[in-house]
């Protein structure tokens, strides 16, 4: 069970107008550490990616470090989100928007001396197999970087897959790059991706206070929990969500009201005997309804789909990039529960669904913020002066968290059965914010979606 400090159905405030998960943004936690050392978090946007990929496979590692080329500032990342923006060590502290080197004090050396050449007649060629989702919105971003298309896949320096075809882990040469590599699945399942922080939170003494409070149903420990928390800890007084693992786009997905006949069924069926202490045909989690979320500008419910990109996994090097808006179909309301959809965003893909930018979801957080002296009077002033930068800190620092969770599972590029020398990948992250700018992570994504026109 990972638990954050879960704002109530109810929300109580102290006396001085702070809510109960304030605090966060002092720049770190309890023990004042900071992320492993082998995470880069880069503030790079996606069109440079490639042209950063090239140098990671036409540079040795000796002059990589002089080589690689970033948008903005890299950084390692601390466990918690930045301090104001006007510190001159500010964890996320955005540069200017060119295309400038690494700085010389950041060692992102690997363990390789130096790659393999890529030969002369594949550099700067790619393959995306047929019929793949976003085919031409990728193979655009390609072209536009000066790449050319390959015939197959064994001829292309860069394959990008919607999707992870594990077949192609043993069949690479070494100078090739796929967009994926084993154990994705660590993460990019629900069930999979609460475990793996809940160790990491064990570990490393961090407070994921980003994740809404979760249970596993499939084990016995998770089902003894849940029953606890709804029996002895007010749990039936607030709502929740039961989700199935490992489907998207709203499906498996119940929403179960306070005191509701749904959610007491629910209780009661994990408390029937089992002598399994994990059951893998029946895995579900069922995790704390945010409450008290921020609204779109006809009072939609709305979260936010960023990504990021591994542009290497020797050295780790990790770029996020903003993404949009995914505006829900209905007029929010936390006290109506007849619908699921109305709770949903795009992942239903309804006709009245909608989509907006950053600079749309900019001018949504400055009116609130405008509206709403009394909740921001005793945040930093550069909150309420630029609450976009705010919640992205918040999103980014959610991604760094999550390189450094699943590192010795997926990203610490120690796979035995990957022929190629290094790999990369471009993911997905869902977030939903809350009505005093703090951020929730949903899921992250292996296999987002992309809209080009954002």
């Amino acid at each position: 069970m990972l638990r954050k400090k879960q704002q109530s159905y109810h929300r109580h405030n102290n006396a001085n107008g702070n809510h109960s998960n304030n605090g966060t943004d002092k720049g770190k936690n309890s023990k004042g550490k900071v992320l492993s050392p082998k995470l880069i978090l880069t503030l790079l946007a996606i069109s440079f990616a490639i042209a950063f990929l090239y140098s990671l496979t036409n540079n040795d590692s000796s002059s990589r470090a002089e080589d690689a080329t970033f948008s903005k500032s890299a950084t390692t990342a601390s466990t918690r989100r930045s301090s104001s923006s006007s510190s001159s060590n500010a964890i996320f502290q955005s540069s200017s928007s060119s295309y400038q080197g690494v700085p010389s004090h950041y060692n992102i050396h690997g363990q390789y001396q130096s790659y393999t050449q890529v030969p002369l007649e594949n550099k700067k060629s790619f393959f995306i197999p047929p019929k793949t989702p976003f085919r031409r919105s990728v193979s655009r971003a390609f072209r536009h970087q000066g790449w050319r298309k390959a015939d197959t896949a064994e001829e292309a320096h860069l394959i990008w897959d919607k999707g992870v075809n594990s077949s192609k882990f043993t069949a690479l040469e070494k100078w090739q790059r796929y967009s994926y590599y084993p154990n994705v699945a660590a993460w990019d399942e629900k069930d999979k991706f609460i475990t793996g922080f809940e160790k990491y939170s064990a570990a490393e003494g961090v407070d994921i206070y980003m994740i809404p409070e979760t249970y596993r149903l499939n084990t016995k420990k998770g089902r003894e929990r849940f029953v606890h928390r709804m029996n002895k800890g007010g749990g039936y007084a607030v709502p929740w969500v039961f989700k199935k693992p490992t489907v998207n786009n709203g499906k498996g997905v119940t929403m179960l009201a306070p005191e509701s006949k749904e959610l007491h069924e629910l209780v009661e069926e994990q408390q029937e005997p089992s002598s399994e202490d994990e059951d893998e045909d029946e895995r579900s989690i069922v995790q704390a309804y945010i409450c008290h979320e921020l609204t779109w500008t006809r009072h939609q419910k709305f979260d936010l789909r960023f990504y990021w990109m591994v542009a290497s996994l020797d050295p780790l090097v990790v770029l996020y990039h903003d993404g949009y808006v995914r505006v829900g179909n209905a007029v929010y309301d936390e006290s109506n529960w007849d619908s699921t959809t109305q709770h949903l965003t795009t992942h239903t893909y309804l006709s009245t669904e909608d989509k907006g930018t950053m600079e749309e979801l900019d001018d949504v957080l400055r009116a609130h913020v405008a509206q709403h002296p009394e909740t921001f009077t005793h945040q930093p002033a550069w909150i309420r002066d630029n609450p976009l930068e705010h919640v992205r800190n918040q999103c980014r620092q959610a991604v760094a968290h999550t390189v450094s969770a699943f590192y010795d599972k997926t990203f610490g590029h120690s796979h035995h059965n990957y022929t190629a020398e290094n790999a990369y990948g471009l993911y997905g992250a869902d977030f939903i914010v809350t009505d005093d700018l703090h951020v929730m992570y949903v899921e992250a994504q292996a296999g987002p979606g992309m809209e080009e026109e954002f």
